[in-house]
């Protein structure tokens, strides 16, 4: 994780995550747009959760 600075346009925290056996999470969410659909808090916890975990 890392903040990114911008004086013009103000930071962006970034989580740079290891790539889904099924692609990026950003394609998932952009497949699920394109059918109307949208991840549930269930799943976006789950995806956070393997994010953050700490690892030895």
């Amino acid at each position: 994780m890392f903040y990114k600075a911008d004086p013009c346009v103000g930071g962006q925290l970034w989580l740079v995550l290891e790539l889904c056996t099924g692609g990026s999470v950003t394609e998932l969410v952009k497949g699920l747009l394109r059918r109307g659909q949208r991840l549930d808090e269930a799943m976006i916890s789950y995806i956070l959760y393997g994010a953050l975990l700490v690892r030895p």
